[in-house]
């Protein structure tokens, strides 16, 4: 009989070393979790309806990866039907090519230079190392707001 109790007692002894590694890694996650959840971002785009874009006049030389390339600067025009109301002069616009391998990968950040309520357009340009051809997808969003999950879920309670 004294065997199989020391048995049993090593047995709940191990357990318990798992139970406090199990406790640690919740505990872990649930701190990282609540950091996210008062420090982390949750951003409100408002996205456009319709983009017209027209290249400006000539092109911008600047040195890039040692070599003199041109960057040419393209006006945005972009029509915003909700939150409209919210858009201001030098907020953050995102503009997102798609359709050429030669097009950036990642989102353009550019700034709004001009906001007309009454026909629900915004402005910006941007600049780009690549002439830009007719069958370009063009994405534009502007950032209305930025705010923790916490103030986020606050707001749609009340």
């Amino acid at each position: 009989m004294a065997v199989h109790f020391s048995q049993t007692l090593h047995a709940l002894n191990s357990e318990r070393e798992r139970s406090w590694i199990a406790l640690g890694l919740a505990s872990i996650l649930l701190i990282l979790w609540v950091m996210w959840f008062f420090m982390g971002r949750i951003t409100h785009l408002a996205y456009s309806e319709s983009v017209e874009v027209t290249l400006e006049a000539q092109p911008v030389w600047r040195m890039n990866e040692g070599r003199v390339t041109p960057y040419r600067q393209y006006q945005v025009d972009a029509v915003i039907e909700e939150d409209i109301a919210e858009v201001q002069v030098g907020q953050v616009a995102i503009v997102t090519l798609s359709g050429d391998s030669t097009l950036p990968l990642k989102p353009i950040k550019s700034y709004i230079t001009d906001v007309d309520k009454a026909q629900n357009t915004v402005s910006t340009t941007f600049e780009v190392d690549t002439l830009l051809e007719k069958s370009i997808a063009i994405d534009f969003a502007v950032e209305i707001d930025s705010q923790s999950p916490a103030s986020y879920l606050f707001h749609l309670t009340q």
